[in-house]
């Protein structure tokens, strides 16, 4: 039997539309607002938005944290690279002021040799009252005196001027070279033979891939530097032989040393020449022999 839908209390009106689920409906819908009906739907859709939302910002977090180590692993690089530059400046330093040193005290032998040298003359113009034989052999011996002080004037100029080739030659590889990077001194007459590569030749010795002559020429050569190419990043040794007057043979010195290096090293070699001046002969034959040819006008006085 259907109960009386007449409705006298709340209570009526609650009974009869948990009854009718239709009617439920029917006043859900004339009591709320399209928003409101609206809601449930629109909820999910943001719930669904933000959970997106939050995806792609943990994407975009992972990708700045993975920037951000490797910024910071290149900058740790970049520090040790620059530590190492330091270390090296610090010890060239060292260096160019011990041979300054030495040089200074060269200087003031010489002249403290001079000294003596204008004592002696004016003590012998002092004993001019001597017979004229007695002053023509004095004044040979001062013409050997004299030929003497400029033999000696004429080395240490040369030796001051190949020094300063030697404190220069990273300048002077560049003019020639100017795509080269890192240019490292390995051995010179202004600084200790570099351990590890002395280290490099006696192992070369011992497994046979140099004889005990080739050891001693790579010990001879006047310069070694290392260097990189800054187009192909690869590391270049070149043998160097300072001459004032290049000849053919400080370009076959210069080449066969480079060999020798090449396979101490098992990189690249590459043999140059610098010098005041460059003859004909040899320069042909440092273009046959792919030398390179320096001239330094400090080397011309």
């Amino acid at each position: 039997m259907a109960l009386p839908t007449t409705i006298t209390d709340i209570a009526d009106l609650s009974r009869i539309l948990q009854e009718n689920p239709e009617w439920r409906e029917h006043f859900r819908a004339l009591l709320l607002t399209p928003a409101v009906l609206e809601l449930p739907d629109a909820m999910s859709a943001l719930t669904a938005e933000l959970r997106a939302f939050i995806v792609e910002q943990r994407e975009i977090n992972d990708r700045a944290d993975a920037r951000m180590d490797a910024l910071t692993a290149e900058l740790r690089a970049f520090i040790v690279e620059q530590r190492e530059i330091n270390d090296r400046a610090d010890a060239r330093m060292d260096a160019l002021t011990a041979e300054l040193r030495e040089f200074v005290a060269e200087q003031r032998a010489w002249n403290a040799e001079q000294k003596k040298i204008n004592e002696a003359i004016f003590a012998r113009l002092d004993r001019m009252d001597v017979d004229i034989d007695q002053v023509k052999v004095d004044i040979d011996e001062m013409k050997v005196d004299i030929k003497q002080m400029k033999g000696d004037i004429s080395q240490l100029k040369g030796r001051q001027a190949e020094r300063d080739t030697h404190r220069n030659i990273i300048n002077l590889l560049l003019e020639q070279h100017p795509g080269l990077r890192r240019i490292v001194i390995l051995k010179s007459d202004l600084i200790q033979f570099e351990t590890e590569l002395n280290d490099r030749i006696e192992d070369a010795e011992d497994e046979g891939l140099i004889t005990a002559d080739e050891r001693k020429a790579l010990r001879a050569v006047d310069l070694i530097v290392r260097a990189i190419q800054r187009d192909t990043r690869q590391t270049l040794y070149f043998a160097i032989e300072v001459s004032r007057a290049i000849a053919n043979y400080d370009v076959d010195r210069a080449a066969n040393r480079a060999a020798i290096l090449s396979r101490v090293t098992q990189a690249p070699g590459a043999g140059a020449v610098i010098g005041g001046s460059v003859n004909a002969q040899a320069s042909q034959r440092a273009e046959e022999r792919e030398v390179s040819v320096i001239l330094s006008r400090r080397l011309t006085d």
